[in-house]
């Protein structure tokens, strides 16, 4: 790995909107990337080089978060008063969400099965790419895209009432 000060001022952001938008927890996400940055400079000898370090380093960071949340033993959703304070990538939202709201979407997107609201809260708010989304969630960048498409239609069902 490069110059680890480099690493973390080029990732630190990208991996706290990660597990922010997992998590919906900013005390939470900052707690995490910290022990990410911690756990991947104390076993800097595991990164080999087959992702991008941002890739690795949420890789690391959901795997973490995960680990964080079952000690907690909650499981954490988005509240919906809280939409309005999530960053998000304007051009994505609008394909999504087309006429709905911002509180029905994020309703809608709460509603989803896990794994869709998850490649869509990644999406939305990491700002990755579906190959980066893939590689964090131990899948291919098709599946990623496929997930968000019918993530997509999912949201858009019933958009007629």
């Amino acid at each position: 790995m490069q110059n680890f000060d480099s690493i973390y001022r080029e990732n630190a952001e990208i991996v706290y909107r990660y597990i922010f938008s997992l998590s919906q927890d900013s005390e939470l996400a900052e707690e995490v990337t910290q022990q990410t940055f911690y756990e991947t400079l104390r076993h800097a000898d595991n990164y080999r080089g087959e992702s991008s370090v941002s890739t690795y380093l949420c890789g690391v960071a959901g795997k973490l978060l995960k680990k964080e949340l079952s000690r907690r033993n909650r499981n954490s959703h988005l509240p919906l008063d809280d939409a309005e304070n999530i960053p998000s990538s304007q051009n994505t939202e609008s394909s999504v969400s087309g006429t709905l709201s911002r509180a029905d979407l994020f309703q809608r997107i709460h509603d989803l099965p896990e794994t869709m609201r998850e490649v869509v809260y990644i999406r939305l708010s990491g700002e990755l790419s579906f190959r980066e989304i893939g590689e964090i969630l131990g899948h291919s960048e098709n599946w990623a895209r496929v997930t968000f498409y019918r993530a997509k239609q999912k949201l858009m069902e019933g958009d007629d009432r």
